[in-house]
């Protein structure tokens, strides 16, 4: 009862009790069995740290990983079972708190059957004119949800994203149908590049 602290100090040998509990808006029986509580709640102090030294140390043990539910688990090994709730409640008030992995994701693996593709740009990035040479790739940005899958082409000649596709998944093998991006103030250059990949599918 935090009301009740303010009443015992300022009413001992001083004010009654009675006339303190009045004027703080405090009942007296609520303020009473705040009194013959406090052994109790030292007592339950005194437990919670115990409790917290041992935690401490399982927590250093495992180089700060443990969390709730493992700490437990070595507290009941230990013959010092507590409930989760308690133990979750003294590793919140002391700031302990267990090393949270990100669970890895596997990346798409490659056909070990099919060959390389061949390499018909030769490191060369450069184009006479436009839709003779594209390039494309992938990325992955992360998103709150998951990935998002983006993959793009790009035509050498005007720099321009000329076909696009994106998915929340990337299964190999999976056949990717493009599509033709809008050209951004209608650049007749761009023209020949989006009609060479309209109707094309990507296998990623």
């Amino acid at each position: 009862m935090a009301r009740g602290l303010p009443v015992r100090r300022c009413g001992e040998g001083r004010l009654p009790g009675a006339l303190l509990c009045r004027v703080l808006g405090v009942f007296r029986s609520s303020f009473y069995a705040w009194l013959e509580a406090e052994d109790a709640r030292q007592i339950g102090t005194r437990a919670d740290d115990a409790l917290a030294r041992e935690i401490t140390v399982i927590h250093l043990a495992s180089k700060s990983a443990y969390g709730v539910p493992r700490v437990r688990a070595e507290l009941r090994r230990l013959g010092r079972p507590a409930s989760r709730k308690r133990v979750e409640r003294v590793m919140r008030e002391r700031q302990i708190a267990g090393v949270t992995r990100r669970r890895r994701r596997s990346l798409p693996r490659p056909d070990k059957q099919a060959g390389p593709s061949p390499n018909l740009i030769g490191r060369d990035f450069t184009a006479a004119r436009p839709g003779t040479r594209l390039v494309g790739g992938i990325t992955y940005p992360p998103r709150h949800d998951g990935w998002l899958y983006l993959a793009c082409w790009l035509d050498l000649a005007t720099r321009e994203v000329i076909g696009y596709v994106m998915a929340d998944h990337c299964v190999p093998h999976t056949r990717w149908c493009l599509q033709v991006s809008e050209s951004q103030g209608g650049a007749a250059a761009a023209l020949p590049a989006r009609a060479a990949i309209r109707g094309l599918c990507a296998r990623v």
